[in-house]
C-alpha cells in the first residue's frame, strides 16, 4: 500500500473528485481499498454484481461491452461509478487490465452510508459524477444525432 499522501494525489486528480478538500480526500480515502490486478486479467466483468467504482492510480483498464471496445482509460480515470448510484444492478461492461492496474475501489455499500449520513465528501463526488454523466449524455445524443442524419441523408439519395 502506498503512503496516504500519495494516495491522497492519486485519488484527487480524478474529476470525481473535484473539489474536495484534504480533510474530505481523507474520509473518502477511509472507505477505499487499494486493489491491483495483473495484466490481462479483469477488474469486473459485464454481468457481475456492481458493487463497487475504481479510481485508476497506475495502469490501463479496456472497456468492452459483448466484446467490442468502448473506452480505454488510464490514471485518474474512474470505472464502475454507476455502481453508487444505482441499486443492485448487474455491469453493464467489462474492465480488463491492459497493463497491471492499481486502483483505488470505493464499495457501494460504504459509499452510500457516507450520502445517508449528508457527508460533504460524498456529495461533491454525487455532484461531480452528475456533471460527468451529463455530458456523456450530451456526446452521446450528438452522436445519435448525426448518425441519424447520415442515415437519414443516405436514403434520400437513392
Amino acid at each position: 500500500m502506498d503512503a496516504p499522501h500519495v494516495r491522497r494525489r492519486r485519488l484527487s486528480s480524478s474529476p470525481l473528485c473535484r473539489g474536495l478538500t484534504e480533510s474530505e480526500l481523507d474520509e473518502v480515502l477511509a472507505i477505499t481499498h487499494d486493489v491491483t490486478v495483473r495484466a490481462g486479467e479483469y477488474v469486473f466483468k459485464q454481468g457481475e454484481l456492481a458493487d463497487g467504482l475504481f479510481f485508476i492510480g497506475r495502469g490501463r483498464v479496456e472497456i468492452s461491452c459483448d466484446g467490442q471496445q468502448l473506452a480505454s482509460l488510464t490514471i485518474g480515470d474512474v470505472l464502475g461509478e454507476l455502481s453508487v448510484l444505482g441499486g443492485g444492478h448487474k455491469r453493464s461492461a467489462s474492465a480488463k487490465a491492459l497493463s497491471e492496474v492499481m486502483a483505488a475501489r470505493i464499495g457501494t455499500r460504504e459509499f452510500r452510508k457516507l450520502l445517508e449520513a449528508w457527508n460533504v465528501a460524498a456529495m461533491k463526488i454525487t455532484v461531480n459524477l452528475a456533471y460527468q454523466l451529463t455530458e456523456r449524455m450530451v456526446s452521446l445524443n450528438e452522436r445519435v444525432l448525426e448518425a441519424e442524419k447520415r442515415s437519414t441523408s443516405g436514403l434520400w439519395k437513392l
